[in-house]
């Protein structure tokens, strides 16, 4: 069994070239891909639960594409327990931000040293972690994927359906006997505070509008002639294959990102990912590079934020079918949880329920009380008891009844609870 889970935006700076990894075991599959690896945790790095094996490395896919592993094995049961690949966003983010700083086996200090998480997802499944694109974190190529080639046009980019929809096409082959492989089930798919539909998500940044001024301005611009939606609208009646496509795309992003959302980056002075903090937010504290600028740009110059609507990957995913968990953090601003409210209600899926946690057959979405973006740094125990109930089947509420597609929660459409304003810290950050 194998399940997808993946992160929302963030994005830091340009990690620095890498030098060439030393006394790695290295093997070739039949396919002739190479994997070269140590095993991370007899040297002390991170996983040291006695018991517990890790083995970091790399994936050769071809002479010039060599993305970089971590995999770690469950501390439960790791012959049957199920894996989990962990994926982060930005676009261009590690997913060792995932590992280091919300669900990984451990975390880092501010003298640099690893520690044990005890709220690893590694309790309950075996974990891999992948540092993707190439060009983000320890991977590396000559080209970058997602990046845009200046004089030919070509950009590549990734659904999560077409993710889904490969492993799905080889367990075929493999049942056939036309491939040599192992079969592979994929049951979940968790999204935390993701950036799944601008169209949809762009009209929520307005709520958190610090005045009255800034919220007129961003809801007209949202909705204005040649406003952010209407440029949404131009740039997906595009067929997103030449430059000219990529300029209407990019002219779109630019304008949401700068007239919607934008606004409270300049007058809102609380933080991007944790709203309860002042704009330089302390918290995850970070001891590395996270993320690759060059990576978010040639992203962003394709217009890649306005136009990819993964609602239409989400929807064929619940068919195959997929159990669909998505959670949002509700002190988390740059993905927030209005909405991410609002995608679970426009997902096209028969079996539609409403709650404070709303779920129905394999759909459910989570709002996480006093969570920022990285929801399992803040909420720790609550998101391994998500993570461990949509893994294996049980409501995600109160992790008592084994769900099945008749399944459904009862209550109203939105979640209604509320904080009062949390006052920033007093002393200068």
């Amino acid at each position: 069994m194998a399940l997808g889970w993946c992160s929302g935006w963030a994005w830091r700076q340009t990690p620095v070239a890498q030098r060439p990894p030393t006394g790695l075991t290295t093997i070739t599959t039949p396919n002739n891909v190479t994997l070269r690896y140590k095993e991370s945790g007899t040297e002390g790095v991170c996983e040291t639960t006695p018991g517990v094996r890790s083995y970091a490395g790399y994936v050769d896919l071809a002479p010039d594409s060599h993305t970089f592993f971590w995999f770690f094995e469950s501390r439960r049961d790791p012959t049957n327990d199920p894996v989990t690949l962990w994926l982060n966003g930005g676009p261009g983010s590690d997913s060792l931000i995932g590992l280091f700083e919300e669900l990984g086996p451990c975390h880092i200090n501010s003298s640099y040293d690893s520690f044990i998480n005890p709220y690893s997802w590694n309790e309950v499944s075996n974990l891999l972690f992948l540092s993707q694109p190439l060009g983000v974190g320890f991977s590396y190529s000559e080209t970058e994927a997602g990046s845009l080639n200046p004089f030919t046009g070509v950009v590549e980019n990734a659904s999560f359906a077409g993710f889904f929809k490969y492993f799905q096409e080889q367990n075929e082959k493999i049942a056939k006997g036309t491939v040599a492989g192992v079969h592979l089930d994929f049951n979940s798919l968790g999204i935390i505070n993701g950036i799944i539909d601008e169209a949809i998500q762009a009209s929520y940044y307005p709520e958190f509008a610090v005045n009255e001024t800034v919220y007129n301005y961003m809801k007209f611009a949202n909705k204005m002639p040649n406003g952010c939606q209407d440029q949404i609208d131009s740039c997906k009646e595009t067929n997103r294959s030449s430059l000219a496509d990529y300029a209407i795309c990019t002219e779109a992003a630019n304008m949401c990102r700068d007239n919607v959302e934008g606004p409270y980056y300049q007058f809102g002075g609380r933080g991007v990912y944790d709203i309860r903090h002042l704009y330089e937010d302390p918290e995850p504290p970070s001891y590395y590079t996270q993320s690759s600028s060059e990576v978010f740009y040639a992203f962003q110059q394709t217009g890649d934020f306005v136009w990819l609507n993964f609602i239409e990957d989400l929807e064929e995913i619940l068919k195959l079918p997929v159990r669909l968990s998505l959670i949002y953090g509700d002190a988390d601003y740059i993905c927030n949880w209005f909405g991410g409210q609002a995608i679970s209600l426009a997902v096209d899926y028969a079996h539609a329920a409403y709650g404070q946690t709303r779920e129905s057959g394999n759909l459910s979405f989570t709002r996480v009380y006093e969570a920022g973006h990285e929801v399992p740094y803040y909420q720790p125990t609550a998101v391994l008891q998500l993570f461990n109930r949509t893994l294996f089947g049980w409501d995600i509420a109160a992790g008592i009844t084994q769900i099945s597609l008749r399944y459904n929660t009862n209550g109203i459409s939105q979640a209604t609870h509320s904080e009062s304003l949390v006052p920033p810290p007093t002393h200068s950050i």
